[in-house]
C-alpha cells in the first residue's frame, strides 16, 4: 500500500481493506508518504506499528544513517561482500519524510533510521502480531535508490535485494529458525562447485555475529565436513564440491558460545557430467582444417562481413588472340588451293562460270 489511504480513496474501499486485514494471516507493505491521508489512517491503527495518529509536517529531506556493523538486521544485508554493503549505504540519497514523529508500539522494531533536529526518525519498521506481518516504509524516494546506482553495476542490485528481503520476511508464515541453510541449486554435476549460504539468528531475528557453523554432508553412508566461512555479519559462505554422483544431505549446525542452537538441512542430487558439455566453445582449428580440405573458407562471427564477397560468383571470360601466317604453312596453303580449285571446277560444270 503506497500512499494509502489517500484523500480520494472511497469509504467502501477502506471497509473492504479493513475486513481483509481482520481475517488475519496477511502480509503487508505500507508506505507513508505525501499522498497518505493522516485522518483516514486512524482507521488502520490497530494493524500499523504505531499506536496514535502521527503528526504531519512539511517535507523534510533526511539523510539515512548507515546500518551499524554490530546491529545490522538481516533484511539490510544486501550483498555477500560486506564492503559493497558499506558502499551502498554510504552513498544512498536522502529520503523525503512527512511524518518524522512516529510513536511505535512496543513490539515494533526499527531497522533503518535517520536523524532530524536531534530526533531519531524511523525509515523502515518491522511489525508482527498474530494476524499479520508488515513492513512500514516511512518516507518518499526509496525507489530512487535503484536509479541512483545505474552507472554502478556492482551496487545496482542493492535496492532489489532490499525489497526481496522485505517480501521474503512478510510472506514467511513460519517462525524464523535459528539456523538456516540455503542454496539456489538442489542439483548439479560431478566436480562442479555449488555455493550455499548459512545464517544464524537469535529470537529477535537479529543475526548472531559471534556464532559458528558446522556443515556435514552425508553421501553413500559416508560423512564428511564442509568448511563454512563466516563473513562476520551472521552469515556463512559454503563452497561444496561433490566427490561423486548420487544423493547428498547437507546438515548445518549452529553454535553460540559452544552451545548448539539448532540445525537445518538441504538435499542435493549430483549427476554425471557429459563429456560433450565440458568444453562447449567452437574448435576453430579443426573447422579451419576441415574447410581447407574442401577448398572452402572458415569465417568467425566477428568476420561475417567478409562472407558475402566470398559467396559472389566470379566467372572471368579470357580472350586470347593468336595470329597464324598460313602462307608459310605448306599444309594449310595446299588445303586452301585444293578447296578453291574444287569450287571452280564445280561452278564450271554447272555453267556458272
Amino acid at each position: 500500500m503506497c500512499g494509502f489511504p489517500g484523500k480520494q480513496t472511497p469509504g467502501n474501499f477502506n471497509d473492504k481493506i479493513l475486513q481483509l486485514l481482520k481475517t488475519g494471516n496477511v502480509s503487508l507493505i505500507f508506505y507513508l508518504n505525501e499522498y497518505t491521508d493522516i485522518q483516514k489512517i486512524t482507521n488502520y491503527l490497530d494493524f500499523l506499528p504505531f499506536d496514535r495518529t502521527p503528526a504531519r509536517s512539511g517535507q523534510q529531506d533526511i539523510l539515512v544513517n548507515p546500518p551499524g556493523e554490530l546491529n545490522t538486521a538481516s533484511q539490510l544485508i544486501l550483498f555477500d561482500n560486506p564492503e559493497l554493503g558499506r558502499q551502498f549505504w554510504a552513498k544512498i540519497p536522502p529520503l523525503s519524510v512527512y511524518t518524522p514523529n512516529l510513536h511505535l508500539k512496543s513490539g515494533s522494531k526499527t531497522i533503518l533510521q535517520g536523524k532530524y533536529n536531534n530526533i531519531n526518525v524511523p525509515f523502515i519498521v518491522l511489525h508482527e502480531d498474530k494476524r499479520l506481518r508488515m513492513v512500514l516504509f516511512n518516507g518518499q524516494g526509496f525507489w530512487k535508490w535503484h536509479f541512483y546506482f545505474q552507472n554502478n553495476p556492482e551496487l545496482i542490485p542493492g535496492y532489489s535485494a532490499l525489497i526481496q528481503n522485505m517480501l521474503r520476511w512478510t510472506t514467511d508464515k513460519t517462525k524464523l529458525k535459528p539456523v538456516m541453510l540455503e542454496t539456489q541449486r538442489h542439483s548439479g554435476y560431478l566436480g562442479e562447485t555449488i555455493s550455499l549460504k548459512g545464517f544464524l539468528f537469535d529470537g529477535q531475528y537479529n543475526p548472531i555475529k559471534d556464532g559458528s557453523m558446522v556443515v556435514e554432508a552425508t553421501w553413500n553412508d559416508q560423512k564428511f565436513e564442509i568448511e563454512a566461512k563466516s563473513d562476520s555479519s551472521g552469515s556463512f559462505n559454503i563452497q561444496f564440491i561433490p566427490p561423486g554422483e548420487g544423493h547428498y544431505t547437507l546438515v548445518a549446525s549452529g553454535y553460540r558460545e559452544g552451545i548448539k542452537i539448532g540445525e537445518d538441512q538441504v538435499a542435493m542430487e549430483i549427476i554425471p557430467l557429459e563429456k560433450e558439455f565440458i568444453k562447449t566453445t567452437q574448435n576453430a582449428d579443426f573447422l579451419k582444417k576441415l574447410a581447407r580440405l574442401g577448398n572452402g573458407k572458415y569465417f568467425d562471427a566477428a568476420e561475417i562481413d567478409s562472407l558475402v564477397p566470398s559467396l559472389a560468383i566470379n566467372n572471368k571470360i579470357v580472350i586470347d588472340d593468336r595470329t597464324i601466317e598460313i602462307w608459310y604453312n605448306p599444309v594449310l596453303l595446299t588445303l586452301i588451293i585444293i578447296l578453291i580449285t574444287a569450287e571452280w571446277i564445280t561452278r564450271k560444270r554447272l555453267g556458272l562460270v
